[in-house]
């Protein structure tokens, strides 16, 4: 690319990477905007704002990003001029649901230049909504532990940890210590660590270390002694 055409590239993600900032000044941490150098695939991303959404930084590689993706297929299917798929879900490696949105920029020669992503997490919302939803129903249906189909012990420390970090109305990343230190007293109460590998199901869950947890059980233990 001659230098010309490499000075409208940058200057295409200069007013991108503004763009960015703006859609998720608008939507908070809870949105990730991404600005991609589809030139360099290999460590495409040139700009991201709240990167904590789905761990990736500058330079990170294009095939990092979310699962299930269909902003990828665009960008090795699509044709010029410039797209956009719409909405679409996506999931982060952890599953969290996103929900999601893509635009393909293209250069004069046909070829796919730049990508605009925009990652909206969905934990605290659904959150809100279950809370709604418990609020507006008289009689909400009973999910009880007899419903999960599972005879694997460690299966079921793990759903059982989801379902208490569910029941938070905070997305993990959000979480401060006391956050989290909450949440393992009630994975403690509720006897999750009576199974064999729940510390480390459970410090992977909430993003810290295996240590970090055997502190907090310590502190529970000593306070309910």
């Amino acid at each position: 690319m001659d230098r010309s055409c490499e000075d409208r590239a940058r200057e295409i993600f200069d007013r991108l990477s503004v763009l960015a900032r703006c859609v998720a000044g608008v939507l908070g941490k809870t949105c990730e905007v991404v600005v991609h150098d589809l030139r360099r695939p290999e460590k495409s991303v040139v700009d991201i704002v709240n990167g904590h959404i789905t761990g990736r930084t500058v330079g990170s590689p294009l095939l990092k990003g979310p699962t299930d993706d269909i902003g990828m297929e665009e960008i090795v299917t699509g044709d010029p001029p410039d797209s956009c798929t719409g909405v679409y879900r996506t999931r982060t490696r952890e599953g969290r649901e996103l929900k999601s949105s893509t635009a393909i920029f293209y250069d004069d020669d046909g070829e796919p230049l730049a990508a605009f992503c925009v990652n909206w997490d969905l934990t605290l919302l659904k959150s809100i909504g279950a809370f709604v939803d418990l609020v507006n129903d008289d009689l909400p249906e009973n999910e009880t532990a007899s419903t999960i189909q599972m005879n694997n012990p460690q299966e079921v420390a793990r759903r059982t940890m989801q379902e208490i970090i569910d029941e938070n109305d905070k997305p993990v990343y959000l979480m401060d210590k006391s956050d989290r230190m909450q949440l393992v007293q009630t994975m403690w109460k509720r006897g999750v660590f009576l199974i064999k590998g729940s510390v480390e199901m459970a410090a992977e869950l909430l993003d810290i270390s295996k240590n970090t947890v055997y502190g907090y059980l310590s502190t529970i233990r000593a306070e309910d002694d």
